[in-house]
């Protein structure tokens, strides 16, 4: 199948070598594979490019003819862009679904089309050909654009010059294929013209540089679909032979020699039924830089915390007390490989969270609201989801998404205890002796804090007293009722907690107590006492009777 037949050179003849020394260029090169649409029926070509054993192509049918002839693949989503209609369609590439699409202003006026995929960042531009009917009249100008994958706005636009875009140049001013070298970034451009060939254009600036063109007298190639493929070779088709002998053919742009890469097709080649204009492929897209290509995957994390701890399952909850504060905080970063918008975080327990943005550049990562609560008797698990979009995107968006739980289990409080006596102090000394006894009746306040009533009690028979069921907390005693004409003993008269008297002598109420989960503090006492009077004063000699003390007058031993 090898064809010795050479491209002509036009200009220098050492050019194809300088640019495409990084190439294999060998037959045990990878495999390249093509795309081509038939510009007259609705369907969609795909070539395993191999010349030793050339092959016929796989027909995949497609839900429209292409009217343009620009077609462009991209590896990292195995997508075909197309354009007709006044749309861009993306169709799937090995099964030729639709989708998605969006409508662009110069979707009818696209000639070459391709992917460059840049090989160190993986980033991946989408750059077109465009011929301008909207102004003038042919021969119309052409511009090289570079434009959003998503939604086709225009990045970048040069109008293309110089070359066979030069108006007394006898090429014409036509434009077919458009193809890129991955790994220097040089684009090459097709003369649709009578002229066929294909040229280095800067795209910078446009200009259109050397190349070689075809032999005008060959039928084999057309050079209208032109790609390049991942096996380092150049591809085109032809259409201009005879109807029966339609082929991709391999260009070797270092030695200019070209060969079959596939068996023939169209008109009744594929599938047996002769369609009108079958095989007419005016666009081919081929799989360059794939082999470089990993997929710039979009990705989200939430990372949702319980007191500060990530608490994801059961065995790692966090451990409360029923009535404990809880705080669940949220943090979302941005761990693909583009950008993220239209970001949301929901609770499925707290509800929506407030969030400080709605977009994340890549490694970008952002703090959201805390959310608070009290906490509930068991285990209890909310979950905190994220949802996305890829930055850019338009339309038949994919969510990126991500989940993080978070636990706390919360027990009962251990409660605990407050008490215990009032007695009578007899000898007023501020310590319970074995002789004296309690003080029946006498009420007795728990106060939250010293300053909330909770509840009160009476003393006992024996002048006992008892809070219990008591979370742990700050708490104090207050004393009231207690018998006519008794005061409060002096208090902590000799250390010993157990026995001596707690209470303020000027307020009949305790200090601020703390009370521990699950604590007994049986130690707030209290000792009354009558008080003690005295009768007395003086015995004098009333030495001039008149019953008043003079000063003269002396006291009677």
């Amino acid at each position: 199948m090898f064809l010795s037949s050479r491209f002509f050179f036009k200009s220098l003849a050492g050019l194809i070598v300088c640019s495409y020394l990084s190439f294999a260029g060998d037959d045990n090169a990878t495999r390249g594979i093509c795309w081509g649409i038939d510009d007259d029926t609705a369907t969609l070509y795909k070539f395993h490019l191999d010349v030793d054993n050339p092959q016929v192509p796989i027909e995949i049918p497609i839900s429209r003819v292409n009217e343009g002839e620009g077609l462009a693949y991209r590896p990292s989503t195995d997508e075909l862009y197309m354009w007709t209609d006044g749309k861009t369609y993306v169709i799937n590439a090995t099964t030729g679904a639709d989708v998605r699409n969006y409508a662009t202003s110069y979707a009818n006026y696209v000639e070459g089309a391709t992917f460059y995929i840049d090989p160190i960042t993986k980033v991946e531009e989408l750059w077109l050909t465009i011929e301008d009917r909207t102004t003038g009249s042919a021969p119309y100008t052409r511009y090289l654009r570079q434009v959003n994958i998503n939604d086709g706005t225009i990045i970048s636009s040069v109008e293309m010059t110089g070359g066979f875009m030069d108006g007394s140049s006898t090429y014409g001013k036509d434009t077919g294929g458009l193809a890129v070298d991955p790994n220097t970034k040089q684009f090459w451009v097709t003369d649709d013209s009578g002229d066929r060939g294909f040229y280095k254009i800067d795209y910078r600036t446009g200009v259109i540089g050397d190349g070689k063109f075809l032999s005008p007298n060959s039928k084999d190639l057309d050079a209208e679909g032109f790609s390049f493929a991942d096996d380092g070779f150049f591809y085109t088709e032809s259409d201009q032979g005879d109807i029966e002998e339609r082929y991709i053919w391999r260009l070797n742009p270092n030695d200019g020699t070209y060969q079959k890469a596939t068996e023939k097709f169209g008109m009744g080649k594929v599938g047996g039924n002769k369609k009108a204009g079958d095989g007419d492929v005016e666009a081919l897209a081929c799989n360059a830089g794939a082999s470089q290509v990993n997929a710039l995957t979009p990705a989200i994390d939430i990372e949702k915390a319980t007191n500060g701890q990530d608490a994801d399952d059961v065995n790692t909850s966090v451990q409360l007390t029923v009535g404990d504060s809880v705080t669940w905080s949220y943090v979302v970063k941005n761990i693909g490989q583009v950008g993220l918008e239209n970001i949301v975080v929901v609770d499925d327990k707290e509800g929506a969270i407030d969030c400080p943005q709605t977009t994340l550049d890549v490694n970008e990562t952002m703090i959201c609201t805390e959310k608070r609560g009290v906490a509930v008797e068991g285990n209890y698990t909310n979950i905190a989801s994220v949802t996305s979009i890829e930055e850019g995107c338009a339309v038949n968006c994919t969510d990126i998404n991500d989940t993080d739980p978070s636990n706390y289990i919360a027990t009962p409080p251990t409660l605990g205890s407050l008490g215990n006596y009032v007695w009578y102090d007899l000898n007023q000394d501020g310590v319970q002796d074995s002789n004296e006894t309690g003080v029946n009746n006498v009420t007795v306040t728990l106060y939250k804090n010293c300053n909330t009533t909770i509840t009160s009690i009476l003393t006992n028979s024996e002048g006992e007293y008892l809070f219990s069921n008591l979370e742990a907390g700050s708490y104090c005693i207050g004393f009231a009722g207690i018998p006519a004409n008794y005061v409060v003993t002096a208090k902590n008269q000799n250390g010993n907690t157990a026995v001596d008297s707690d209470v303020n002598t000027d307020t009949n109420r305790t200090d601020l107590i703390t009370l521990d989960a699950g604590e007994n503090d049986i130690t707030w006492d209290m000792g009354i006492y009558p008080p003690r009077y005295s009768l007395g004063d003086k015995v004098w000699l009333d030495a001039n009777k008149d019953g008043i003390q003079d000063g003269n007058e002396s006291g009677v031993k």
